[in-house]
């Protein structure tokens, strides 16, 4: 089968989004032809630019070009299409290349390129995996009280872009069950559940890693807002009771692009490092003796949590970040209802390190046998392969196929932590 896999940018490696594409496509690359198409060539990380050379970009691939001529046809956009960015010009390139390749499937990867995908003048199947829903996401931050004119503006142009393009999709996969209730009631038909995987091997425990014993681990890319405030409300609300009890406590902040007055905010708190983009975050978890997912807001699954686990780290969170994970409270994470719970469990894991390492090696048996990026390429690759023509396509019902695992009832003292 030839499959022509789209994505908006250029797939740099090992973060967020692109993690998860470049496992992904590896799957269909395996048993599929490929060839990829990036729609902004203008990226300073672009192939074109030489930038594959710094890692081992194998795929068969095509940039659009940063200068274009006037699109030649004459369509109407409508203004949720515009405000995700779509331009003529850039459609008809893709278009004529797609055509050109004659795929048998065409995959696309993140919400944004919705409008892109939907509308192409093409009969091949398109499967968009959103990853996250943008609706949900946005919605959030209204919850959390962010109400300013841009989520505003966001939320309403990601919910008029899904009602106008997500039914057009043969499948739209997500990597929750939260995020795929979103994209069903934005229209998306046949929805599926492909939670992230995580390389466990990669990530496994390191013993040129000593572990330092007093030493707290947040991470996560701060120049995305959901992790900003996640870390802020940490510290406004749970350090101080963490450092009334551990006094010696320390905490290490990693993450790509804080911005220098974030950085000045969160090293004002007393023993707080904020070190910003880091080669190997493996470095900086592995001798953590804690790694928290304070999240307050955001959809999705969280990396932070499975890297954690798949590193043998006990892991303190919050309701929201566990929302889409199968995970189970007291056994291989330990799950927070507010600041001073969560500041408590930090505090008997600093201080409990024999429970402390049952729970982060139950997390790493755990993220091994439930969230393994096999099992996930296995998952998309069998959607990809059995997604019917557009005239084909039938709405979704109870029975969709799903990998989550459903939720079984629990006794009382076990909480469940699966889907939200």
């Amino acid at each position: 089968m030839k499959i022509a896999v789209v994505t908006r940018d250029f797939p740099y490696p090992h973060t967020g989004l692109n993690l998860v594409v470049q496992n992904l496509v590896a799957g269909l690359a395996s048993e599929h032809q490929i060839r990829w198409f990036i729609l902004r060539g203008d990226d300073p990380y672009s192939l074109s630019n030489g930038y594959q050379q710094s890692w081992n970009f194998r795929y068969d691939f095509e940039e659009c070009p940063s200068r274009l001529t006037a699109a030649q046809g004459r369509r109407n956009l409508s203004r949720a299409s515009r405000y995700y960015g779509v331009r003529l010009e850039r459609l008809e390139w893709l278009e004529q290349r797609v055509a050109a390749f004659a795929p048998d499937r065409i995959v696309g990867f993140d919400y944004n390129l919705a409008p892109y995908l939907a509308l192409l003048r093409t009969e091949a199947p398109r499967i968009l995996d959103a990853v996250d829903s943008e609706i949900l996401h946005y919605a959030k931050q209204l919850l959390v009280g962010n109400c300013n004119g841009s989520v505003l503006r966001h939320l309403l142009a990601a919910a008029l872009a899904g009602m106008e393009h997500l039914s057009k999709f043969a499948a739209v996969v997500s990597v929750s069950e939260a995020d795929s209730r979103s994209l069903r009631l934005a229209g998306a038909r046949n929805v599926f559940t492909v939670p992230n995987g995580v390389d466990h091997e990669f990530y496994a425990p390191n013993s040129s890693h000593p572990e330092r014993p007093d030493e707290i681990v947040f991470c996560g890319s701060l120049s995305f807002e959901p992790n900003v405030q996640a870390i802020s409300w940490f510290l406004d609300r749970c350090w101080r009771h963490v450092l009334t009890e551990r006094p010696q406590a320390q905490l290490v902040v990693i993450g790509k692009w804080p911005s220098p007055d974030l950085k000045s905010r969160l090293e004002r708190y007393r023993q707080v490092r904020c070190i910003g983009y880091v080669e190997d975050v493996r470095d900086y978890i592995g001798p953590a003796a804690v790694s928290i997912a304070p999240m307050v807001s955001g959809a999705g699954i969280k990396n932070k949590i499975l890297e954690a686990w798949a590193m043998a780290k006990p892991v303190v969170a919050t309701r929201a970040a566990v929302k889409g994970l199968d995970c189970t409270h007291g056994e291989n994470i330990l799950v927070a209802a507010s600041a001073g719970q969560f500041a408590r469990h930090v505090a008997r894991l600093l201080r409990d390190r024999t429970f402390a390492r049952t729970l982060g090696a139950a997390g790493r048996v755990h993220v091994i046998n439930r969230y393994s990026w096999e099992r996930a390429r296995a998952e998309f690759c069998r959607i990809v392969s059995e997604a019917a023509p557009r005239d084909q396509v039938q709405t979704a019902t109870a029975a969709t196929r799903s990998l989550a695992a459903p939720a079984p009832t629990a006794p009382e003292n076990r909480k469940e932590y699966r889907t939200c």
